[in-house]
């Protein structure tokens, strides 16, 4: 019974004995994967840009701009405190970078696949090839923090606030008719213009027993450095005949379609860099509009200035 019980206990002390040598001695192949909503080029671009590369690449997303230096001539780097990133090759589905820490050097490579399971999405997997033991008990400090830039990739690019700028979604077009009225304005009498043109909307809406909504679009169209033509709407949920004579008519929208939505909150003069963004978000995911942009109003008020806090959806009617 005790020869048994010795016996057992040299082979579980030879096994994990064995168990602890394969550790410390074979090297495996552990991956890190990060899902990127983009086509193939727009991928690569978030590591050969340097205005993209500093948003996720560790420490460097978490510094302000002016704690870190970067160029991309020669090479696309970036170097700041202890640490420098260096893009040492890049092609279509294969990126090679250097990364140092205090001086210590490593080289990792990065592949990009498309995604099977979503169209016009990518895959990007670097491998590092290490013993267990140190991958799980000891790991390198330089390989985690590429690692966790990976996976900061993933998060980035998958949260358009974080890389647009600002919240921006697909929402259905609910309210498919809008008394509406156009004129043509000084653009310094933007506000001016588009309070009167509301106010004309609302005070005819009263006036002819036409119920609404509450709902306010707008949008602007330049015409030239003098003119600007502004277009006025406001939702109604009844029919009605109109006064060709007053100048205003009824919009139809389509029910149902789809509407790119940004979000926007700040003042009304930086409302131009929401429209760029849905530009890009648009061109990114190969989408086409139907209609130009318009604005929603959240915030009361029928013509806001320049210094004005406003709450705005910066809608794009999408095929």
């Amino acid at each position: 019974m005790l020869k048994g019980r010795k016996f057992l206990s040299i082979f579980v002390l030879g096994m994990t004995s064995f168990l602890l040598l394969l550790s410390v001695s074979i090297p495996i192949s552990f991956k890190t994967r990060a899902h990127v909503p983009f086509t193939l080029g727009k991928t690569m671009e978030q590591f050969t840009a340097v205005k993209q590369l500093n948003k996720w690449f560790l420490p460097f997303a978490e510094m302000d701009s002016s704690q870190f230096a970067s160029e991309e001539f020669p090479a696309t780097s970036i170097k700041g405190g202890k640490n420098e990133i260096t893009i040492l090759t890049a092609k279509p589905g294969s990126i090679s970078l250097g990364f140092s820490d205090a001086g210590v050097e490593r080289d990792y490579r990065f592949l990009v696949t498309r995604d099977p399971k979503k169209h016009n999405s990518c895959i990007v997997t670097m491998s590092l090839d290490n013993t267990i033991w140190k991958r799980m008990i000891d790991p390198d400090p330089i390989d985690e923090m590429v690692m966790h830039s990976l996976k900061n990739l993933e998060k980035f690019t998958s949260n358009t606030e974080l890389f647009y700028g600002y919240p921006i979604y697909t929402s259905a077009i609910t309210d498919s008719s809008f008394l509406y009225l156009t004129a043509v304005i000084d653009p310094f009498q933007k506000a001016k213009g588009t309070r009167l043109l509301f106010d004309s909307l609302f005070q005819y809406s009263r006036q002819n027993n036409i119920s609404n909504t509450g709902k306010r679009i707008f949008s602007s169209q330049a015409m030239n450095n003098s003119e600007l033509r502004i277009f006025t709407g406001i939702a109604i949920n009844s029919k009605s005949k109109i006064n060709p004579a007053t100048g205003i008519t009824i919009k139809k929208m389509s029910a149902g379609k789809k509407l790119l939505v940004a979000d926007y909150k700040g003042k009304y003069k930086d409302i131009t860099a929401v429209y760029k963004a849905l530009e890009q978000y648009k061109r990114d995911y190969q989408l086409a509009s139907m209609e130009i942009p318009f604005e929603e109003f959240l915030t009361p008020g029928n013509g806001y200035e320049p210094e004005d806090s406003v709450s705005v959806k910066v809608c794009y009617p999408i095929f």
